[in-house]
């Protein structure tokens, strides 16, 4: 072996120490900045609070717990349809910004703003039920930890700008 060869393969095995490193870091990081917390999730850039969280964040009891699912349930069916007709929704703004078409492009973004308004009315609709199910202090910590998302989220658009 040459001496470039030995250097290519040290600087491999340093490239690899350090790939598992920043491995490592990255996670803990992700851990650290859900607060350990495996119920908090982020989709799409949005943090949220998972069902299987609330439920032991907020210790239902087993009534609650039960028509918590069931309401959960079928608030994913109802979301799961909103986000595929979001989707179709995009790719058609896409579709008439790509052909330049400013008619069709009202119209599909006046189409995209109503389903919009739906998934977020939707997500509302999921409070208010678990609002009704809940009793005060349960209430209060949920609203406690609604906010905390939404300050996390706050926090991450800041590190952005």
């Amino acid at each position: 072996m040459n001496k470039t060869q030995k250097w290519l393969i040290a600087a491999v095995m340093i490239l690899v120490v350090v790939n598992v490193v920043l491995l490592g870091i990255v996670w803990r990081g992700h851990t650290r900045l859900h607060g350990g917390n495996a119920g908090v999730h982020d989709r799409g850039g949005r943090p949220e609070i998972t069902g299987r969280s609330i439920i032991r964040d907020l210790d239902l009891n087993s009534e609650q717990r039960t028509q918590f699912r069931s309401v959960l349930v079928a608030h994913r069916k109802r979301m799961d349809s909103l986000n595929g007709l979001l989707r179709q929704a995009k790719h058609e703004v896409n579709k008439a910004i790509i052909s330049e078409d400013s008619v069709s492009l009202t119209e599909m973004n006046q189409q995209l703003f109503l389903i919009q308004q739906k998934v977020e009315l939707e997500t509302q609709n999921l409070t208010r039920q678990l609002s009704y199910l809940s009793n005060t202090e349960q209430r209060q910590k949920f609203l406690k930890s609604m906010e905390e998302v939404l300050t996390r989220d706050r926090r991450r658009i800041q590190r952005r700008e």
